[in-house]
């Protein structure tokens, strides 16, 4: 009989603490909505872009974002905007390094499609040749609007270094450099050449996946960049060794 009232006694006072709780909580009334950058890590944030890496009759390219959705899904398409926002360091400038994001090919891609949660987004990059001097940045969140507004201060922004020279990927971190030693852009540029791949952010990111699958397959290109090095330092007529241009020797680990 205790145990009873004892736990009958209980559920009412499980009962009590909910609904005390419940009256604390805001209600949700529906009716904002608000859109994030998505991406999985802290680092992906920042987007290296290079148009070192494609052909140079290339004068203006796409960079891709994914936006999520917070709040309701509505059954009818909603319009959104882009906003620059200043970087701290070089800002890339609307119609010379960018199109604009009111351009009036590029507003109707900027929507959000009826019962949608999630849209990617163009970014048109344009090649000045101000970016052989220099990178820039391009930092954006997203504009108030009467359907939309940033909804998270964690992916509110995004910012995509805009160049014409090859950039440090942001994944050569740890693991790209436990097999491929230090970065600099005179190895950066020996890797595309005697790989023929393009050692740009998503190549190095596939490679750090490997990392995690099959460390074999990052020994192999260890080695054979070892191998290739070898071999270039082996022919007089490459003024060996190959160097960075502040003057260090180009090596990699083991």
């Amino acid at each position: 009989m205790k145990n009873i009232c004892k736990t009958m006694l209980g559920m009412g006072l499980a009962v009590f603490l909910f609904t005390g709780c419940e009256n604390d909580l805001p209600v949700y009334e529906g009716g904002e909505s608000w859109l994030k950058f998505e991406y999985e890590y802290t680092r992906d944030s920042i987007i290296n872009y290079s148009f070192a890496y494609g052909h140079s009759s290339v004068r203006i390219d796409t960079v891709e974002l994914e936006l999520q959705l917070m709040g309701e899904v509505k059954d009818y398409d909603r319009p959104f905007t882009l906003k620059q926002v200043p970087a701290g360091g070089l800002d890339a400038v609307a119609g010379k390094h960018y199109v604009p994001f009111d351009n009036q090919e590029l507003v109707s891609a900027y929507v959000l499609p009826a019962n949608a949660i999630k849209v990617m987004v163009p970014v048109v990059l344009k090649r000045d040749l101000s970016l052989k001097e220099n990178a820039y940045m391009l930092r954006l969140t997203i504009g108030e609007t009467g359907e939309f507004a940033c909804g998270s201060k964690e992916r509110a922004y995004r910012t995509i270094v805009i160049a014409d020279e090859l950039i440090k990927p942001n994944g050569w971190g740890g693991t790209m450099e436990h097999f491929f030693g230090t970065y600099g852009k005179v190895k950066h540029q020996f890797l595309i050449d005697v790989s023929g791949n393009r050692w740009d952010e998503e190549y190095v990111s596939e490679m750090n996946d490997w990392a995690q699958k099959d460390q074999g397959y990052l020994f192999y290109w260890m080695d054979f960049f070892r191998q290739a090095l070898a071999e270039y330092n082996a022919n007089p007529d490459n003024n060996p060794p190959l160097r960075e241009a502040g003057g260090e020797e180009v090596t990699f680990p083991f």
